[in-house]
């Protein structure tokens, strides 16, 4: 058990171009590996196969959260490109996360024109502090008009790269609503809305619920031993139909899909903290690791995960560390594409 609380054990070897850099042409031809936990068995298929595997026994649970594209270009004095993205603002004073080392008091200049200065670091959450003459209004309007799609870091954009037209519509789901995050819903990528309408129409039930991710997402983890680690609080927003809803099938034992970790988390928090899905509007910090017991979710689909990433840990606490080491090391072999833009895993 003490080596699965063991940073350094979460830690796997990805050859550089598997990562990838790009979506797959459509949202449904990402490649699909399959784990049936009952039987212990793994199939590779196209993602659109899933139809073939879901019926009406299924309930499908979807994060809407919409990224907001809070990635901006800013320029050293000295004219070099500095990309940042912002966490949060108000009047004079922008948090942001840098994509490139960053020092204090380095001046930075906005996309339009105006200066600030590089003031702090919280060591917590990893935000730097941008001070200068600028109100909420025009840092709003820098988002409108110069953001970008907040990919991470691992995908290579140059600035004005026109492969940021295709972020604009495939960084974000096919059912996001209001922008409220910081990175996408990864796992949801691969629904386009034929799939979705075929799968309604095969007696899926889909519903929503809107974790707007934060912070959480980009906080890597420091302490050797991960139960150490402290996951930054995210809102989560679920309506009181909804909840109804679900807590109807899980009590019919129908079989719930989780789309992303996000998902997953959600539920469980909902789940640990009042005994059933509750309608909520609120903070949710849940950090699940291995040993972690779970009291909802017995099936999801997730992306494939960064070495000692908290998504990583997620998963390994739900099949398994073992298991989940010899999934991607068959991911690898075959091929797989990892991360936001890769491909899926379907876990049943």
């Amino acid at each position: 058990m003490k080596d699965n609380l063991n940073l350094d054990s979460y830690d796997f070897y990805l050859p550089k171009e598997l990562i990838a850099q790009l979506p797959p042409p459509k949202r449904t031809d990402s490649k699909l590996l399959v784990y049936f936990r009952q039987e212990d068995k793994v199939q590779h298929l196209k993602f659109s196969d899933i139809v073939n595997l879901l019926d009406e026994d299924w309930c499908i649970i979807l994060n809407n959260t919409k990224v907001e594209n809070r990635k901006i270009e800013c320029k050293k004095p000295t004219g070099g490109v500095v990309p940042i993205l912002i966490t949060s603002y108000e009047n004079n004073k922008i948090k942001f996360l840098p994509y490139k080392k960053i020092k204090i008091n380095q001046k930075l200049i906005l996309p339009n024109g105006k200066e600030g200065l590089v003031v702090d670091k919280n060591l917590e959450t990893s935000e730097f502090e941008l001070l200068g003459d600028f109100k909420i209004s025009e840092i709003e309007e820098i988002i409108k008009e110069y953001g970008l799609a907040p990919l991470p870091p691992y995908i290579k954009r140059k600035p004005k790269d026109p492969l940021y037209n295709i972020d604009s519509e495939r960084y974000q789901t096919v059912f996001a609503k209001v922008p409220a995050s910081l990175a996408a819903p990864t796992a949801g990528f691969h629904f386009d809305n034929m799939l979705l309408e075929t799968l309604e129409k095969k007696g899926v039930k889909i519903l929503y619920l809107t974790l707007n991710i934060g912070l959480s997402t980009f906080k890597p983890i420091k302490t050797k031993d991960v139960s150490q680690h402290k996951m930054q609080p995210e809102e989560l927003i679920i309506d009181e139909d909804t909840a109804k809803k679900i807590n109807t099938y899980f009590e019919n034992n129908k079989k719930i899909l989780c789309v992303g970790t996000t998902v997953v988390r959600s539920v469980e928090f909902l789940y640990s903290k009042f005994g059933k899905i509750k309608e909520y509007k609120g903070l949710v910090d849940i950090y699940i690791y291995p040993g972690y017991k779970f009291k909802f979710v017995k099936s999801m689909i997730t992306n494939f995960h960064l070495p000692k990433s908290t998504n990583l840990l997620l998963v390994a606490a739900l099949i398994g560390k073992e298991k989940l080491f010899e999934l991607y090391k068959i991911a690898i072999e075959k091929k797989y594409k990892f991360y936001s833009y890769g491909d899926a895993m379907l876990i049943i």
